[in-house]
């Protein structure tokens, strides 16, 4: 999840496993690379989801809030 503040959030979801970039407190900008797609998960396709929201989004492991890497 990146805050873009003023309360804008965007969330980005099944990027490849350790193709992650930035990390918690990292300055984001326009053009730079925040990971590459790929297969994450029980798919035969890539896939990725972007959502943009006025709050933090919670997923469904309950994170929040923060730019995190999972390795599951």
């Amino acid at each position: 999840m990146i805050d873009h503040g003023k309360t804008e959030y965007a969330l980005y979801v099944h990027l490849k496993p350790g193709s992650v970039r930035v990390h918690v407190g990292d300055e984001v900008k326009s053009g730079d690379v925040v990971g590459k797609l790929g297969l994450s998960g029980n798919s035969t396709e890539r896939i990725f989801i972007f959502t943009f929201a006025t709050s933090p989004i919670h997923d469904v492991r309950g994170h929040t809030g923060k730019l995190q890497q999972r390795d599951d």
